[in-house]
């Protein structure tokens, strides 16, 4: 039996450099049936190609190739760029390890599972409803959903966030969820309106209000210590707290000459910051900034805190050199000593209280 093998190329944009979305089954009836997904290479296009069995039963299978196999195919006949070209009949037969005959191979590229479109002879895709979704009961990242589904008519696409009762880590669901439902959902859950959009949480957790910085204090250990105290309401289990602290502008380094930063947990919202750190840095504004971190989705702005200047004041700034005169010097820091009424004399004619 002579087959007639038709070679068909979809030219749309080049997307050598992006990653593409194809439909991705083996032995479906017709592409529309296919509800898996594959995010192809670079050096990839989507690609349909059609079979017949050797008692006349039709079946597609779909996935990525290379690009190279399909510009093999596109070098017979014209290319026609942003259409569906039709090349030339060959008198071709192949048979797969199945004893099944391929009688038609498509590539197709620059469109999102655009192997779902009639190549080879399938149907048009059935288009009405809603947007077609990522549907997923459970995965590690919402990006890594394989599977898709159409939503109805006054549905949005959906991703959650939950944690998995053994692991005690986040995990991620996707759907579809009615439109009028998204508007009722916190801060672990997305809703968006179109096609293949809720691969992805965005990050929008928020401060209530800004950071406070604390006045210094001695902790029981004799330190001198700040805190950076803040608010936030949030049901994500995956955020994390950026603390950094800032000298008159400008960052804090600690004595290794690392930046002074600390990581807080979801439900950790005090930082502290010990003074020795402030080395060198006297006579200064202190500042301390939070940033909202998730384990996906874009980093957040941060919000700075209220100011505290650290140093040492004199009164009177004039001091003269003919007149006895007591001058006071006032610490913004805790001074450490064994007076009760923690004064610190230095010589018969300056103290500091």
């Amino acid at each position: 039996m002579m087959i007639y093998l038709v070679l068909i190329t979809v030219t749309l944009i080049s997307s050598a450099t992006c990653e593409k979305l194809c439909l991705y089954c083996d032995h479906v009836p017709i592409p529309q049936d296919c509800s898996r997904v594959v995010r192809c290479g670079a050096h990839e296009d989507c690609y349909v190609e059609k079979f017949v069995t050797p008692d006349g039963y039709k079946y597609y299978s779909l996935g990525c190739r290379d690009i190279d196999k399909c510009s093999g195919v596109s070098a017979i006949g014209k290319r026609s760029s942003g259409s569906l070209v039709l090349r030339d009949n060959l008198p071709v037969e192949e048979a797969n390890d199945n004893g099944d005959t391929s009688f038609c191979r498509a590539c197709c590229n620059g469109k999102t599972i655009c192997n779902v479109d009639n190549l080879c002879g399938s149907p048009e895709p059935n288009t009405y409803g809603g947007h077609i979704c990522f549907h997923c009961a459970q995965v590690e990242h919402p990006g890594k959903c394989n599977q898709i589904t159409l939503c109805g008519q006054g549905q949005s696409c959906k991703v959650v966030q939950y944690i998995n009762r053994f692991s005690k880590r986040p995990n991620y669901s996707s759907g579809c969820e009615e439109r009028d439902e998204c508007s009722l959902l916190n801060d672990s859950t997305e809703c968006c309106d179109s096609d293949f959009c809720n691969d992805n949480l965005p990050c929008k957790v928020r401060l209530n209000d800004n950071p406070v910085l604390s006045i210094p204090y001695i902790n029981q250990e004799g330190d001198v210590e700040f805190n950076c105290t803040f608010r936030s309401s949030t049901s994500r289990l995956d955020v994390m707290y950026k603390v950094s602290w800032t000298v008159d502008g400008h960052p804090l380094k600690n004595r290794n000459g690392i930046d002074e930063v600390t990581l807080l947990s979801s439900y950790e919202h005090v930082a502290i910051l010990d003074a020795y750190n402030l080395n060198g840095n006297l006579n200064k504004m202190l500042r301390c900034k939070v940033e909202p971190q998730c384990s996906i989705g874009d980093p957040l702005p941060g919000s700075h805190s209220n100011g505290y200047w650290v140093g040492i004041k004199i009164s009177p700034q004039r001091i003269s050199h003919t007149v006895e005169q007591n001058i006071t010097l006032v610490s913004t820091l805790p001074v450490i000593s064994s007076d009760g009424l923690h004064k610190l004399y230095i010589g018969p004619q300056i103290e500091s209280t």
